[in-house]
């Protein structure tokens, strides 16, 4: 009777209450053979992925290859190669040979070189190597041609940075804004 009398009031917060509630879950949970060797099986298995993600970075092993095609890859290097001074390249000499390849990805960022060449040679632009497509539209901005600039240079960003897919058709449309573009300089 004494023990019933001064037995302490159960004051748990609710916060206690559910961490019980929690902890009798989990416990009950891992009572569970099947449920218990899916999560040993499981931190196994991250264990091992660390490991191996270890031993790669240790020796220098680049699994790259596992997630992309290697055409891709080299597809991206492949166009970069065209940063030499661009008053001396012969675009259309250039051009026609990425369209007689059906490269018309490469054909619109060739056509903006040759835009950016014409904007040059007519002293609308300063045209520097290390400049982006960002400095030549502020360059342009108060010309009359700023407008028609900022469009095909949406265009070849959408094309060439976004790695939009251009088939013959819309490569044709491109290939017009392009040509009045630079008729109109």
């Amino acid at each position: 009777m004494y023990n019933d009398r001064f037995k302490p009031i159960d004051t748990d917060s609710f916060w206690n209450m559910i961490l019980g509630a929690l902890s009798k879950f989990f416990s009950k949970l891992f009572e569970n053979t099947v449920v218990a060797n899916t999560w040993h099986f499981l931190i196994y298995g991250l264990a091992f992925l660390v490991l191996i993600f270890a031993i790669s970075k240790l020796f220098g092993m680049n699994f790259t290859n596992l997630f992309y095609n290697k055409r891709e890859i080299n597809r991206a290097v492949e166009y970069e190669t065209i940063e030499e001074n661009i008053h001396e390249i012969d675009f259309n000499t250039l051009i026609e040979q990425a369209i007689s390849q059906g490269s018309y990805r490469k054909a619109v960022r060739l056509y903006y070189l040759k835009t950016l060449k014409k904007l040059s040679d007519k002293e609308i632009i300063d045209w520097q190597k290390n400049k982006t497509n960002t400095d030549y539209r502020y360059e342009i901005q108060q010309s009359n041609h700023a407008s028609a600039f900022s469009e095909i240079t949406t265009i070849f960003d959408y094309i060439w940075y976004g790695e939009f897919p251009v088939d013959q058709d819309l490569f044709t449309q491109t290939e017009n804004k392009f040509k009045q573009f630079i008729n109109s300089i």
